[in-house]
């Protein structure tokens, strides 16, 4: 009984340590997760407060609409679709009843604000700070068309969760 209650002890001391090796190195590997995912939303945190955005409605039609976007911030808001970054237009407006939709957009031309320095939007597709940008928004084929004279609400969602509001007639 001796020598197989030393052995038996030993093996147990041995699986002991290591289970508790491989959950402490389970728990060091998780909260480096969580670490890095707390810095990544704490970065992106601070990126939303200097995000600053402004939206012009410029004339309405049937089923379209010319609008203006300004960036007053000091970060970039980029136009087209880097890894998932996205912005979305909501075009909202009463047709017998409030409607809102999703909205496809295509931009015109990007600007400095204020200045006749005008930019192709296939080669400079990011709204710098004090820049602007001229985007055409087109209604979805299901969407009914906006009526003469109805207030439009058009909402610009940018890839930073910042919202800039509008409207026209």
């Amino acid at each position: 009984m001796g020598l197989s209650t030393s052995v038996a002890s030993g093996i147990a001391l041995i699986a002991f340590i290591s289970l508790t090796y491989a959950m402490l190195y389970t728990f060091t590997q998780e909260m480096q997760v969580i670490r890095e995912v707390y810095y990544k939303l704490v970065y992106m945190e601070s990126r939303k407060l200097r995000v600053e955005i402004s939206l012009e409605v410029n004339s309405v039609a049937g089923r379209s609409l010319n609008i203006t976007v300004r960036n007053t911030g000091s970060e970039p808001i980029f136009l087209s679709n880097y890894s998932a970054l996205r912005n979305d237009i909501i075009v909202a407006y009463f047709n017998s009843t409030w409607v809102s939709y999703l909205a496809e957009y295509s931009v015109l031309s990007i600007r400095v604000a204020g200045a006749a320095v005008e930019f192709d939007p296939s080669t400079h597709n990011v709204i710098n700070p004090g820049e602007e940008a001229f985007i055409q928004v087109y209604l979805p084929s299901s969407a009914p068309e906006i009526p003469v004279n109805s207030t439009v609400t058009v909402v610009f969602v940018s890839h930073y969760g910042v919202t800039a509001r509008g409207r026209g007639v």
